[in-house]
């Protein structure tokens, strides 16, 4: 990583807030969070700041038919795709959508 990246990386504390403030600021609690399986750390710093996680699963088909159902039936609203990337709700909706209408 070169020093313009690091300069835009965030720290797994600062994700971590910025995790909580978020659903915070929508005003849910989650039961959970998923997180990726490679990001052990993050893990870490949610379970120190009382949050608790799960390992996602990385099937990404399965993913993407789990939550356009969700989202389809209206369960889908305390859902996060992306702490810093929200096009990608839009690609994950737009994949799924194409995959059930198939």
């Amino acid at each position: 990583m070169g020093l313009e990246e690091a300069a835009w990386a965030l720290t797994d504390a600062e994700y971590s807030e910025r995790l909580r403030a978020w659903a915070s600021g929508l005003g849910i609690t989650p039961e959970y969070t998923i997180v990726d399986p490679s990001a052990k750390s993050f893990r870490v710093r949610l379970h120190r700041d009382g949050v608790t996680s799960t390992l996602a699963d990385n099937e990404v088909v399965d993913g993407i038919r789990t939550t356009a159902s969700l989202f389809a039936t209206g369960r889908g609203h305390g859902l996060t795709l992306g702490l810093n990337e929200p096009e990608a709700v839009s690609a994950h909706l737009a994949a799924a959508h194409r995959t059930e209408s198939a």
